[in-house]
């Protein structure tokens, strides 16, 4: 076989060919090498919830959002229930947080309660305080409503009392009874 002199049109064609298919075979395995970002799955449709309906009125509320825009940075407003907005650190500094959503559109935030009870407000806000979502939860002391009432005994010493008290709204009540009687110290 002939060695392909220089200045044949075929050996240029060859050369070019080849220089051509290892320049290809270079980018190939480079853009293969490369990982691609995760792309962002959001549903476009923004919601926020807190973990519970009620907390104790010093538990830290755990506040998740979904459906964001990736990579964004929010605000979130929490105002409690006598019209002030703090951190959520427990330190009662005035003011909101801010979260960066993740590339799956999701944040988690947590609040912690410092025994205000009522019903807190739950906003996220975009860069120009435009409410994106909303939503709610309740502190709730441990004691929460009761009765009481009392009546005589027929003893001129006692006196009856009759209560009956509720822990939280949505657990248990228990009726109760007790007598007290009038002793005369010496």
């Amino acid at each position: 076989m002939r060695k392909p002199r220089a200045t044949s049109p075929w050996y240029w064609t060859i050369v070019g060919t080849l220089t051509t298919a290892l320049i290809l075979t270079i980018l190939v395995v480079n853009v293969s090498d490369t990982t691609a970002a995760e792309p962002c799955t959001t549903s476009g449709s923004s919601i926020v919830v807190s973990d519970k309906v009620e907390y104790e009125s010093n538990e830290t509320a755990i506040i998740s959002g979904e459906g964001f825009d990736c990579g964004v940075l929010l605000t979130v407003k929490v105002t409690r229930p006598d019209g002030s907005v703090v951190k959520g650190d427990g330190s009662g500094t005035p003011g909101s947080d801010n979260v960066t959503i993740d590339s799956k559109g999701t944040f988690t935030y947590n609040y912690q309660i410092d025994g205000t009870d009522g019903l807190y407000r739950v906003e996220v806000l975009d860069s120009s305080s435009l409410v994106l979502t909303a939503g709610q939860f309740e502190a709730l002391s441990h004691f929460r409503y009761g009765t009481l009432s009392w009546s005589p005994t027929g003893n001129p010493r006692e006196v009856e009392f009759r209560f009956r008290a509720a822990f939280r709204r949505s657990a248990y009540g228990f009726p109760g009874r007790c007598i007290l009687r009038i002793t005369k110290l010496p």
